[in-house]
């Protein structure tokens, strides 16, 4: 849609953001944010992929999978 949500967050009053297309961005930016006492928010920019199937919208199934991801790297 053509929206930043990093300049989105900004305006909602998050001094800290970032944006990321890698994990090794993604690893840098968490990396940074962990070590901030401020709320942050983290963009991953991702390319749309061919995958027939949907994502589960069950919040603690996407937040293992994210972390079991970021694990396996």
């Amino acid at each position: 849609f053509g929206v930043d949500l990093e300049v989105v967050a900004r305006g909602c009053g998050f001094a800290r953001t970032a944006s990321v297309s890698g994990l090794g961005e993604l690893r840098s930016a968490v990396a940074q944010a962990m070590a901030d006492n401020r709320s942050w928010v983290i963009v991953g920019r991702v390319e749309k992929g061919d995958s027939p199937h949907r994502p589960s919208k069950n919040c603690i199934a996407l937040r293992d999978r994210f972390m079991q991801a970021v694990a396996a790297e």
